[in-house]
C-alpha cells in the first residue's frame, strides 16, 4: 500500500514539530551572579584537640542577585561547644575605597545545640 500525500505531509510536520520541541528543550546556561576572587582557610589545631579556623574570602558580585547573595554571610555553629568571632568585615566600592561594616550590623545567632 502506497502512502498518500496527506500522510507524508503529516509525518513531515510531526518530525519538524518533534525537532523544534527538542531544540527548545535545551537547558539554559546558568547565570553566574558572583565570583570568588580570593579565599583562604587556616586551621590551627591545639595539643588538647581544640582548634581555631580563620576564613578569609573576597567575592565580587556580578549582578543584582549577586549583591544579595554576597551582601551577607551566615556562619552556622553549635553554641554548646563553639564560639565565633568576626575579626574584620568590610566592603569595597568600585574605586577600591574600603567601607567598614559597623559592629551593630553584625548579628550573632547560634544554633541551640550541636547536631
Amino acid at each position: 500500500m502506497k502512502p498518500n500525500k496527506t500522510a507524508i505531509a503529516s509525518a513531515i510536520s510531526l518530525a519538524c514539530l518533534v525537532l523544534a520541541v527538542q531544540a527548545n528543550a535545551a537547558p539554559a546556561t546558568p547565570q553566574v551572579n558572583y565570583q570568588i576572587l580570593k579565599q583562604s582557610i587556616a586551621l590551627h589545631v591545639n595539643a588538647d584537640g581544640s582548634y581555631s579556623e580563620t576564613v578569609s574570602r573576597v567575592s565580587q558580585p556580578l549582578t543584582i542577585a549577586g549583591v544579595s547573595a554576597v551582601g551577607h554571610v551566615e556562619i552556622a555553629y553549635p553554641a554548646n561547644f563553639a564560639t565565633v568571632k568576626v575579626l574584620d568585615a568590610y566592603t569595597e566600592t568600585v574605586t577600591h575605597q574600603r567601607v567598614d561594616v559597623v559592629s551593630s550590623q553584625i548579628f550573632n545567632q547560634s544554633t541551640p545545640t550541636a547536631v
